[in-house]
């Protein structure tokens, strides 16, 4: 019950105590994170999904992968993925944790302790801790998108900006033709040119750009994109992001350092 200083009253309806939620607690913390986690969980987490139905999606997966571990998330139209060292030990398969939790851990200003037990998962961080119950669901193989093989590749050697921009204005156009902001790209030799076809307002070509030739297309290609998902994945990768086609048909793959995305 509450009292205004005004002298009115309130009435505010609750539970026992008895019948709140048990909150898991007691894992242990079984590995450590550096302080540059809580920037690849956000990186890895724009890819995540956020349709509830599809909670296989709705998560980020931390699987051992070498002497790191890897952060995967998927929506089904883009993929991120991260490797993060760490200090300890990890589960030996992955673990699906739910995306919301990530988030919350990705504003940690503080190294990360990380442990899993009892299907829950307890990150923590300076005085706080997180306790969040894993995703009860399987994370698609998502090895088999990643591009292996490349017919071609580019590097942006400091570029990356200018690219992000060129798709920015040209997906800006294309978006009155259609809910994918779909648009073009072709290569001439080391230069990149990105179109798009609006039925309504007209063709949109943009400038090009000029990037280093790692590995020279032999047939020249033409291959479609979402402007709004390549724009985001290259300005998450800075600068020098290296581009990598394998077919028309097929994922392009964006790399820099210890990150990827495949789009």
């Amino acid at each position: 019950r509450l009292r205004g200083d005004a002298g009115g009253q309130a009435e505010i309806l609750g539970i026992a105590a008895c019948d709140y939620p048990k909150i898991p607690g007691g894992t242990p913390a079984t590995c450590r994170f550096p302080g540059t986690a809580a920037a690849l969980f956000e990186y890895v987490l724009r890819a995540a999904g956020t349709d509830e139905t599809r909670a296989h999606l709705c998560g980020v997966l931390m699987e051992r992968d070498g002497a790191d571990l890897a952060l995967v998330a998927t929506d089904g139209h883009r993929l991120h993925h991260a490797d993060l060292p760490f200090e300890g030990t990890v589960p030996a398969a992955g673990v699906l944790i739910p995306a919301k939790a990530i988030g919350i851990a990705a504003r940690a200003k503080d190294p990360v302790s990380f442990g899993v037990a009892a299907g829950c998962a307890t990150f923590r961080y300076g005085d706080s801790t997180l306790t969040a119950r894993l995703v009860d669901a399987r994370f698609p193989p998502w090895k088999q998108v990643v591009p292996k093989d490349e017919s071609a590749s580019w590097e942006a050697d400091g570029h990356g900006g200018q690219i992000a921009a060129l798709f920015r204005e040209v997906g800006a156009f294309a978006s009155g033709s259609g809910r994918t902001h779909g648009v073009k790209m072709t290569a001439d030799g080391a230069d990149l040119l990105v179109t798009t076809n609006n039925p309504d307002l007209g063709q949109q070509r943009s400038g090009r750009v000029g990037l280093r030739t790692v590995r020279p297309c032999a047939d020249g290609f033409a291959i479609g994109f979402n402007a709004h998902l390549v724009e985001e994945a290259v300005e998450d990768l800075g600068d020098n992001v290296r581009m990598r086609i394998g077919g028309e048909l097929d994922p392009a793959k964006f790399s820099n350092g210890n990150r990827f995305a495949v789009i």
